[in-house]
């Protein structure tokens, strides 16, 4: 990718100020306005919440602790509550191309461009081919979801080689066979961030910030020529990775991008995308959700 373009800003338009939290709340309600009733002040309770009755404990009577064995019960069923929750809701977004490209894909380009196609496979399944010569550029699709409840990113893809001068750490070496994003913007543009899934021509030691921008994080989901030539099915966890990235939670995600280039070595691969999901975990993913 050629410096001027601005590499890893592969994403949508910068949002408006949108609200302080990832689940759109504002500030808690402290004037009773929601249906929240506040005690008046100087008003006591009992300990124990109620007034003494029949079966209830009075004034300076404390409820008995509950048991360690019947917390540890209720931890588990309330995980497997939420695992069920998590069958049942299926995939938030799947792409498998069988109806050709959607209405929501945008094609964008840095230099020259790459030929994105959904074509059909021996046997009849289709999947979108990527072939680039020289150049960059990538399809990006708008989807605003948040990583903690939808956490897990899978997809499958195919190169017919990997690009032999790539190096993720140079500049004139950030050309990769395949990518796979995921964008969080940011309504101040350089504080937009992303992950960025490739297959890299070696093995990465871990996380490595973009030579054109940091906050793009590159990832080798898979590496080397071994497995050139056949499907390769990938399954990330978008928050554990972004913690490994930034050292946070992530905020919430706005777009999925997909991109095939070589403009920087000016070499030629052809690459192939199908079935990109982003569903549930079979536990929750973020402390406090």
């Amino acid at each position: 990718m050629r410096g001027h373009r601005g590499a890893g800003r592969l994403g949508p338009p910068a949002p408006r100020p949108g609200p302080p939290d990832r689940d759109g709340r504002g500030a808690p309600d402290v004037d009773g306005s929601a249906g929240v009733r506040l005690p008046r002040r100087g008003a006591r309770r009992p300990l124990g919440g109620q007034g003494p009755g029949p079966g209830r404990p009075g004034a300076g009577q404390l409820r008995p602790a509950a048991p360690k064995r019947a917390v540890r019960a209720a931890g588990l069923l309330a995980l497997a509550l939420w695992a069920g929750a998590a069958a049942a809701a299926g995939p938030l977004w799947h792409e498998d191309f069988e109806a050709g490209l959607r209405p929501g894909w945008e094609e964008k380009r840095f230099q020259g461009r790459t030929a994105y196609e959904v074509v059909a496979e021996p046997g009849g399944n289709h999947a979108l081919r990527a072939e680039a010569r020289a150049s960059a550029s990538g399809l990006v699709y708008e989807l605003e979801f948040d990583p903690c409840r939808y956490p897990i990113l899978s997809w499958r893809w195919r190169v017919d080689r990997v690009v032999e001068r790539s190096d993720p750490t140079r500049k004139e070496g950030d050309d990769y066979a395949a990518r796979v994003y995921v964008v969080f913007p940011h309504w101040f543009p350089p504080k937009t961030k992303s992950l960025n899934y490739i297959w890299a021509t070696r093995p990465l030691p871990g996380p490595v910030p973009n030579p054109f921008f940091s906050n793009a994080v590159m990832i080798a989901a898979e590496a080397g020529a071994d497995r050139v030539g056949r499907w390769v099915e990938e399954r990330r966890n978008l928050v554990e990775d972004f913690r490994a990235a930034f050292g946070t939670d992530p905020p919430r995600a706005g777009a999925v991008a997909l991109m095939t280039d070589t403009d920087q070595t000016g070499e030629a691969v052809t690459a192939w995308y199908d079935d990109l999901r982003i569903e549930p975990a079979d536990t929750p993913a973020c402390g406090g959700d």
